[in-house]
């Protein structure tokens, strides 16, 4: 009987440990920019428990260090993909309104979306590798239609 169990779990270890996504895989880091982008941190979660318990809303914030570094980890991987669109004839701003409404009008299921306004009207878009042509395009037809008016 003590031998099964020893078996058991072993056999229970040897499974959890091939499950978990490796420190250092696209499901792993998905998982973690994801979690860091929503806040989800185990002590805010804790806080967010008492604030619940309390009767007070809760709360959560981006950890935006945690979300960039895996978010350069996505594009090491090739998850991700970045370009930077330089925009000539409309404020950057409007490009980047155009961009997010085109990925939402486009395709459900735009992975992941992150446009950053830079300097000397840049933008610099971050998505998955299938979205990011469609996106480029979207930010210099957006910029192309303001130079036609």
């Amino acid at each position: 009987m003590g031998v099964v169990v020893v078996v058991m779990a072993i056999a229970i270890g040897m499974i959890a440990v091939a499950v978990r996504p490796e420190e250092d895989s696209i499901a792993y880091h998905r998982k973690k920019y994801s979690a860091a982008y929503h806040g989800w941190v185990w002590d805010q979660e804790l806080v967010n428990k008492a604030r619940k318990v309390l009767g007070q809303q809760q709360r959560w914030h981006t950890d935006t260090k945690r979300m960039e570094h895996h978010e350069r980890a996505l594009i090491r991987l090739g998850y991700l993909d970045e370009r930077t669109v330089i925009v000539t004839n409309c404020p950057p701003e409007k490009v980047r309104a155009a961009v997010y409404k085109a990925a939402a009008n486009w395709r459900k299921g735009v992975g992941s979306l992150r446009v950053e306004i830079q300097k000397n009207n840049r933008l610099k878009i971050v998505a998955t590798k299938r979205d990011v042509p469609g996106l480029e395009e979207a930010a210099r037809n957006a910029d192309a239609l303001e130079s036609a008016k």
